[in-house]
């Protein structure tokens, strides 16, 4: 029999070629799942940061409607989880308020998880929203302040401050004369994101001397707090995942955007392309 030309050994020799081809194509054609970051300024300022940004009337029609907006693209966007800055081991509090939402018995506070994020998980018909934030990180910052103080760098602190107000200042003013949709788009740019970034990359870093990496030790403390965020996300993460929307201080952005670039399961969506 001439082996060359017979059909069985074709036949064998195609199966093994699809056998263990499948797994590559499976591979390739994975979908990467979609998520997109909203670094938002706290709409009712923190008592818990140093520098806080001026709270806004958010009862008006205009703003109001602003509201709906944000939340409309939310619902467009289709996400499987909306996650937000709410530490992770409250996540069945967080289940009671919403919870308590659905049937009608919470009434919506003024602030971005409640306002995008209750709403938005309502409207999608979401089970429940992902709590994903790291509340245990240790971020002393007035252990740099007493150090800049007792060691002659106060000139680092008043950078400090000089950069925090400014940004502050600005991201106030933008917040006044624009509309959410375009605040969100202005304080989610890449400029924005790198000048809050600095607060630790350029200004923090600096306080300290060679037997004391006090600043450097804070930055540290800020990088691995968003290290457990993140790691905290995947985790959450479930296989039928397509997008996925995370609502968030800005500050974190930054450090959040970097490790998903990082990561070839995510593509990372521009705020301007997703509220465009």
């Amino acid at each position: 029999m001439n082996l060359k030309h017979s059909p069985f050994i074709l036949t064998v020799a195609v199966s093994l070629v699809l056998l263990f081809a499948a797994p590559a194509i499976y591979a390739q054609k994975k979908a990467k799942i979609k998520i997109v970051l909203i670094g938002t300024l706290h709409l009712t300022p923190s008592k818990e940061d140093v520098y806080k940004n001026k709270s806004i009337n958010l009862h008006t029609k205009q703003r109001q409607y602003e509201i709906q907006q944000v939340v409309n693209k939310i619902v467009s966007f289709h996400p499987n989880q909306v996650c937000l800055e709410y530490p992770i081991e409250d996540q069945f509090e967080m289940d009671s308020i919403y919870n308590a939402y659905k049937a009608g018995h919470y009434q919506l506070k003024d602030n971005e998880r409640d306002l995008f994020g209750i709403q938005s998980a309502k409207k999608l018909g979401l089970a429940k929203l992902t709590c994903i934030n790291y509340s245990f990180g240790n971020f002393a910052f007035d252990t740099i302040v007493r150090f800049a103080k007792e060691n002659d760098q106060q000139i680092y602190l008043d950078s400090i401050n000089r950069m925090a107000t400014e940004f502050l200042k600005k991201a106030d003013e933008k917040l006044t004369t624009l509309s959410l949709s375009d605040f969100l788009i202005y304080i989610n740019s890449k400029e924005e994101l790198e000048k809050n970034l600095s607060f630790y990359t350029k200004y923090t870093t600096r306080i300290g001397n060679d037997q004391n990496y006090v600043g450097a030790n804070l930055t540290a403390d800020w990088y691995s707090t968003n290290i457990h965020i993140y790691t905290n996300l995947l985790k959450l993460v479930k296989p039928t995942d397509k997008s996925i929307v995370v609502i968030f201080g800005q500050g974190h952005i930054p450090i959040l955007k970097h490790l998903l670039n990082n990561n070839s399961d995510f593509e990372v969506v521009e705020v301007k392309d997703f509220l465009k």
